[in-house]
């Protein structure tokens, strides 16, 4: 498995003081043996908060950006699997 994350931003654009977390990444599956690709997603974006969550503001004064990072590379870790795996243990 090869990737790389392309933008991790904590930061609601165009909003001073609000909080949107949200990464994009890019990786494939490489057949070393036979030196091709055999399995790619060219750009996936996700947003810690979902749904009615993403409604709601997230002040960046005493945020746990830390933590923040943390929960979104889970998240995609988490997706990652599910792409190569199809389900998530």
């Amino acid at each position: 498995l090869y990737g790389e994350i392309e933008t991790l931003s904590l930061k609601k654009p165009k909003t001073i003081g609000i909080l949107d977390a949200w990464i994009r990444a890019s990786y494939r599956v490489i057949d070393i043996e036979e030196k091709r690709t055999v399995w790619k997603r060219n750009s996936l974006t996700l947003r810690l908060a979902e749904g009615r969550e993403a409604d709601i503001p997230i002040p960046a004064i005493d945020a746990d950006t830390a933590a923040m990072e943390r929960q979104l590379l889970a998240k995609l870790g988490k997706q990652i699997g599910q792409d190569l795996y199809g389900y998530t243990p």
